[in-house]
């Protein structure tokens, strides 16, 4: 972010802003550095934005999860999120955020899981930029219960894509 209010080429030092222009420097930013999605998530495919509609998608093909997902201690099963955000700094009104959440899906297993597609909509403003980004958790199911592991090791979430208007 110290990046980003640098590059504020508008506003004099120690008035600088956080500029839309200057929110592509966010892809590939990490959200949890002892837990990149690169490093745990092993699928080259990226979710869609449209922004003229505010519809986002992320297709999961089938798989075996535990061959595309990187197993961890204590975890039997994890969940892929797609987030999407609007930024405007000019229209506080423009906070919207979406979530879309894909099943449960065990990594223990050697069994290829069903194609799953995650689907999400913002109600775009106008002039808002939408940052979009992708996370997987880990999970423990207990006695017919999911439980997050969330000591900070294992969720990750990145900024995999920014929408100009």
């Amino acid at each position: 972010m110290n990046r980003i209010l640098r590059a504020d080429e508008i506003n004099g030092r120690g008035d600088r802003q956080v500029l839309a222009t200057n929110l592509g420097q966010l892809i590939g930013l990490e959200c949890n550095l002892k837990a990149q999605l690169k490093d745990v998530f092993f699928l080259k495919i990226r979710p869609t934005y449209d922004s003229a509609t505010g519809d986002g998608a992320f297709a999961i093909p089938e798989m075996i999860a535990k061959n595309v997902i990187k197993g961890l201690n204590g975890a039997t099963h994890v969940q892929i999120q797609l987030v999407a955000t609007e930024y405007d700094a000019q229209n506080p009104e423009a906070d919207d955020v979406a979530i879309a959440r894909s099943t449960y899906m065990d990594i223990g297993k050697s069994e290829v899981t069903a194609a799953e597609n995650l689907t999400l909509q913002l109600q775009p403003q106008p002039d808002a930029t939408v940052l979009l980004m992708m996370g997987i958790s880990y999970f423990q199911f207990v006695n017919g219960g999911y439980y997050p592991l969330s000591n900070g090791m294992y969720n990750a979430l990145t900024f995999v894509q920014v929408i100009q208007p």
